[in-house]
């Protein structure tokens, strides 16, 4: 277990409080893990894994994007491109605070694609894992799950933020606020998914040259292997090492998209723990 947990608040640059939590190591961390979480699923989710990592030596962060988990006490204006500024303040601030050390970036779903929307990651990440992070235009997902997710984007998400002006927690797990509900049904209705609304954004997934460890899992319904491969190639020159994952090779019942972050699947951490020592932490910053 780490040796002290640190309650912190990042200010955005438009005032706005992120509450996040630091897991200390015992000693010197030996490098910085952020963890991005996915939509919906609040900081408190990624705890375990923050641990472990800080038992490994690593000074590990979580925090909630602004209008969700411990980070929702305000009313929260902008949408998914308005959390992806946030996320690269959360990294200017991290730098500042980590001094020298190595960053290493762990996206989980919309965790993987907000690195690509971080103008600093090109310069201040050593590297980055990417769980079940996809591309999450509804075109990807095979018939009949194709349906209900047009379904989801075209009808029902809009459709909650109408009625009560957000997506409430008892729908996605974590309520939702209205801006970034719509602008994440826009993106998932559009080919090309968010390049498709934003194009100009595509430079800074370019921009990004640290090695990438992407996990995809067989049975994850939310993030088909389609899906992932849109998002990977939008890194385009980032070099990537891609592991597919099944339940019956690890022997259990499921892993999903949310199951890597669960402790049973601690064989997936130590992983990702050897990958980081062994190809991470040898990688220079871009200069």
């Amino acid at each position: 277990m780490s040796d002290s947990i640190e309650q912190i608040t990042i200010e955005t640059s438009d005032g706005f409080p992120l509450i996040g939590h630091l897991f200390h190591p015992g000693g010197a961390p030996r490098a910085v893990v952020t963890i991005a979480g996915g939509t919906g699923i609040p900081q408190r989710f990624y705890r375990p894994y923050a641990q472990y990592l800080a038992s490994a030596g690593f000074l590990a962060l979580t925090w909630d994007y602004r209008g969700m988990g411990e980070s929702r006490g305000r009313r929260a204006d902008g949408g998914m491109t308005t959390w992806a500024a946030d996320a690269d303040q959360v990294l200017r601030w991290m730098r500042k605070r980590a001094a020298d050390a190595p960053i290493v970036h762990v996206g989980h779903s919309f965790g993987g694609q907000v690195l690509g929307l971080m103008p600093s990651a090109s310069k201040e990440l050593a590297s980055a894992v990417l769980i079940a992070a996809q591309s999450g235009f509804y075109g990807h997902w095979p018939m009949p799950s194709r349906l209900r997710m047009a379904a989801m984007w075209h009808g029902i998400v809009p459709g909650l933020v109408r009625v009560f002006g957000e997506v409430p927690s008892w729908a996605m797990g974590e309520a939702l606020p209205a801006d970034v509900a719509r602008e994440w049904a826009e993106w998932c209705r559009t080919p090309g998914y968010l390049t498709g609304v934003v194009p100009r954004e595509r430079q800074y997934f370019r921009a990004l040259h640290a090695p990438i460890l992407s996990y995809a899992f067989t049975d994850d319904d939310y993030a088909p292997g389609r899906s992932i491969e849109e998002l990977l190639s939008w890194y385009a020159n980032a070099p990537i090492t891609r592991r597919v994952r099944s339940p019956q090779r690890l022997g259990v019942r499921g892993i999903g998209h949310l199951g890597f972050f669960r402790k049973q699947h601690v064989e997936l951490w130590n992983e990702t723990l050897d990958w980081i020592e062994s190809v991470a932490l040898s990688t220079p910053l871009a200069a």
